[in-house]
């Protein structure tokens, strides 16, 4: 089993966290957008690029956990 290093959440994370918990199916705090590609995408390279940047960006990465009402936070 991988050893992962656990964290308390920040102020600001578990009030979102409490607020997704009393509202389960509202996305209140997801941005969307889209993006418009014309011409031929190497899905390949575009593939390469999400991976970097999943990679490198450690918030992209973060999972939580709940147990007997308190969450905690670790990056995978």
């Amino acid at each position: 089993m991988k050893y992962r290093e656990y964290f308390s959440l920040t102020h600001p994370q578990q009030r979102i966290w409490y607020m997704e918990k009393i509202n389960p199916h509202q996305p209140l705090h997801n941005i969307g957008g889209t993006v418009k590609i014309q011409g031929e995408v190497d899905f390949v390279c575009l593939e390469k690029a999400i991976n970097y940047f999943i990679k490198k960006n450690d918030g992209i990465r973060h999972r939580f956990v709940e147990s007997d009402e308190k969450v905690h936070q670790y990056v995978e």
